[in-house]
């Protein structure tokens, strides 16, 4: 007999369900929670297809929603990035325990921005300006990371583990930069 797979499992449960399960009611399976109808109008907004009645993981899940360059006039670019509560419950942490980096693409950091709580679909902007120069010989992109307490998977607050760490970095290109110019 082959072992059941979270897969399995949750489409097993959704068998089981009453067909008018109310939105609230949630499933604990193994430390995970499972909402049996998923929020259509925010699962939308995302770009995710929901039909009622299947189940959906519900964990926060701070991610970078956007990084991105503008030019803001002469040789000045705004480098911005968006931070938002992808998942589908609240991110509720405490002060120092989180935190956003904005550097250059070698790892030396342009500025530091921490946070706290982020509802889900929550979002702020991060963002420096900086001086440019297209003709430059030696250029240098830039990244953003969202990085965590070393033990904060470890604390035994379940709302402040994020169930999406890929998502935690993203980088611009010095092409993507000069891009702007053009």
């Amino acid at each position: 007999m082959r072992p059941l797979t979270l897969k399995a499992a949750c489409l097993a449960l959704a068998a089981l369900m009453p067909a008018a399960a109310p939105a609230q009611s949630l499933i604990q399976l193994e430390g995970i929670q499972l909402m049996p109808d998923a929020v259509p109008g925010f699962a939308g907004q995302q770009g995710i297809s929901v039909q009622p009645g299947v189940l959906a993981v519900q964990c926060p899940a701070p991610a970078i929603r956007s990084f991105a360059a503008r030019r803001i006039g002469g040789g000045l670019i705004r480098i911005e990035a968006e931070i938002a509560n992808i998942g589908g419950a609240p991110y509720r942490s405490r002060d120092g325990q989180q935190l956003v980096t904005l550097m250059n693409a070698s790892g030396a950091p342009i500025g530091y921005r921490g946070f706290v709580n982020l509802n889900p679909g929550e979002s702020f902007v991060f963002a420096t300006e900086r001086s440019w120069n297209p003709g430059h010989e030696f250029q240098e992109g830039f990244g953003v990371e969202i990085s965590y307490d070393p033990d904060i998977l470890r604390d035994a607050n379940p709302q402040n583990d994020d169930c999406r760490m890929g998502d935690n970095r993203a980088s611009l290109g010095p092409a993507e930069i000069n891009a702007l110019f053009n």
